[in-house]
């Protein structure tokens, strides 16, 4: 199955396996089959409020618009702090998390975690997978994507939603520094309450993870 292609390269299926892409990732589309089984499960009469780790971007907004009682943008990366190891209780990234709080008394349904735990030390994934705990509902969802060969941007790229499963990474020139290389046992450690269901290794190390609260 085609799981992932450069986004101007016509449809193709291959076999075997493709080395990981060196230096800054290009523009990527692939199929996200782990999100797909996700959003079967949503329609008009199932809606979900929705939770979106990453920055606003238009396709998405108006994607999920259609199953959802609503969204919550957090662009959680954008103010990201540095880590401070005279600051063990991480106080800066906290205070980013709290904000995370719903205005209401409404939990989230599903969480799309798309490119954030690239970013995270993992002892910032646990926090972070705890303060989502306290906001979601049981049973809640977690959509996370992450590389785990090569490299990524020294920044924060986003993905894109073009369809119910197909997805595009895309991201401005810039530095590259060493993929994260999350393993399935690193995943389970960082997403802490959130139990991982699904676990998909796709083509160029991008790995989708499906996690479930309760």
């Amino acid at each position: 199955m085609s799981w992932l292609r450069r986004s101007d390269a016509p449809p193709r299926h291959t076999g075997g396996k493709t080395p990981p892409p060196r230096g800054d990732p290009p523009s990527l589309a692939h199929d996200a089959p782990a999100l797909a089984s996700v959003l079967e499960a949503f329609d008009a009469d199932h809606r979900v409020r929705l939770l979106d780790l990453g920055p606003a971007l238009p396709a998405n907004l108006d994607f999920f618009g259609g199953f959802t009682t609503g969204v919550r943008i957090a662009h959680l990366l954008r103010d990201l702090p540095p880590v401070d190891p005279e600051k063990p209780d991480d106080a800066p990234f906290v205070s980013i998390l709290d904000r995370l709080e719903p205005a209401d008394d409404s939990r989230f349904g599903l969480i799309l975690a798309w490119n954030t735990l690239d970013y995270l030390t993992a002892e910032r994934a646990a926090l972070l997978s705890h303060h989502l705990a306290a906001v979601a509902e049981h049973g809640a969802l977690i959509h996370a994507m992450t590389f785990t060969a090569g490299t990524i941007p020294a920044s924060p790229s986003g993905y894109e939603i073009v369809g119910p499963g197909r997805l595009v990474y895309r991201h401005a020139d810039q530095p590259a520094i060493e993929a994260p290389d999350i393993t399935p046992a690193d995943a389970e450690r960082r997403l802490g309450p959130f139990r991982v269901s699904r676990s998909i290794l796709l083509r160029h190390g991008v790995r989708e993870l499906i996690g479930i609260l309760g």
